[in-house]
């Protein structure tokens, strides 16, 4: 009985011994000095080739001396902690990792705790991508002015391309308006598009693609069209009087002020003047002083009005009178003059 006893004894104490056991080697493995964390970069990170930041911070009663780094079980720097970490015991590193090429990699950080003991690794796995690339995008545009209400034909190149990609063609007006439109490339990695457009003056194009798993999106650099008037017009750079025909001798029938727009119809025979409309007035103006928008000599030829004839003076009595004495006769309506010669003449008063 005795001896029975004595054996549960012996169980009991062993038990308790090694429950003591396990506990302690629990409290060794989770331990303040022995914990680590990464911050940076999370677990699943996939990023394009480049730099990676590597951000971890740990804890240690005794205060953490240094960070020990390894990529895919082997050592790849060792980090002192950052100056500005928020507690002696609780330190922070920082580690830029340049990885060679793509692939999956398990990065691993140790905390050293100010014993020189190291505590267990934290872990991440991440995966580097290949470098994505940048695609050229290219715009071509007309170099000559389109007339208004004609068709503008863009086009352009998406190199590397693959076929089938969708890209986004913005129009820009002269106003600031922007018209959206949206085209296919083909397989040789080219596209084209129509554009019509009514607004007369300088309009901007430029292109854009959103990339892929390989490229980043990209545009193309900006290109320019110009739209032109489809009437004749002309625009004044002086102040100028338009006149009843094509010649100074004309009489004025009204004036324009520099900058205005003229509606033209007609040109004289020599497309030296321009026959429009004025302030409300059909009248002519002389070509040299504005910009017309078409060659002058597609116009209309009109045939300028009759020239204004002059009236002529008639001849005045007084000159009839030859000698002083009879011109003083009528020295109401006439006066003897003597000229620089020493002749006389006789003249109206």
């Amino acid at each position: 009985m005795i001896g029975k006893r004595i054996f549960i004894i012996a169980v009991l104490a062993l038990t308790a011994l090694s429950g003591c056991g396990k506990q302690q080697a629990l409290l060794a493995k989770y331990s303040p000095g022995s914990r680590a964390w990464i911050d940076a970069p999370l677990p699943g990170t996939s990023q394009p080739l480049g730099p990676v930041e590597i951000v971890a911070h740990a804890s240690s009663p005794s205060g953490i001396a240094s960070f020990e780094i390894s990529l895919n079980g082997q050592p790849l720097a060792t980090a002192s902690p950052d100056a500005d970490s928020f507690d002696p015991n609780l330190m922070f590193m920082r580690h830029s990792w340049r990885p060679d090429a793509p692939g999956t990699y398990l990065i691993e950080v140790r905390a050293m705790d100010a014993s020189n003991q190291a505590g267990p690794a934290a872990q991440v796995m991440v995966v580097i991508s290949p470098k994505e690339t940048i695609t050229p995008l290219t715009c071509s545009t007309p170099q000559e002015p389109i007339e208004a209400g004609s068709a503008v034909n863009i086009s352009g190149k998406l190199t590397s391309s693959t076929g089938g990609e969708e890209i986004t063609i913005e129009y820009t007006s002269p106003s600031g308006e922007s018209s959206i439109q949206n085209v296919t490339v083909n397989a040789e990695g080219s596209f084209e598009d129509k554009f019509v457009t009514e607004e007369v003056g300088k309009w901007m194009v430029q292109i854009f693609w959103k990339g892929s798993d390989q490229s980043v999106p990209s545009q193309s650099e900006p290109c320019y069209f110009e739209v032109k008037s489809g009437k004749p017009e002309f625009t004044l750079n002086h102040d100028i009087n338009c006149r009843s025909g094509p010649g100074t001798e004309y009489p004025v029938i009204t004036s324009g002020r520099i900058g205005d727009v003229i509606e033209i119809e007609a040109r004289s025979p020599d497309a030296l003047w321009l026959y429009g409309i004025m302030n409300g007035s059909r009248c002519w103006m002389s070509l040299e002083l504005g910009e017309l928008n078409v060659n002058p000599w597609t116009l209309l030829e009109r045939q300028p009005p009759p020239k204004p004839i002059k009236p002529t003076k008639t001849p005045s009595i007084c000159s009839a009178y030859t000698t002083e004495s009879v011109c003083l006769r009528y020295k109401k309506i006439c006066k003897w003059v003597v000229q620089p010669t020493g002749a006389g003449v006789c003249v109206p008063k």
